[in-house]
């Protein structure tokens, strides 16, 4: 089965919470995750 790629646009508090969802999901890759705040998207990162 072929992996769907997902992203997530924006790194608040409900897009931290779909980055976690979407990590923990079989058959999932999560591709990208962008945020107007460099800061913040690389804090998510660090964490997933």
């Amino acid at each position: 089965m072929a992996k769907v790629k997902a992203g997530v646009v924006g790194a608040g508090r409900m897009g931290e919470y779909h980055v976690g969802v979407l990590s923990e999901m079989q058959g999932v890759e999560l591709a990208w995750v962008v945020d107007v705040d460099p800061e913040r998207r690389k804090a998510i990162q660090g964490i997933y």
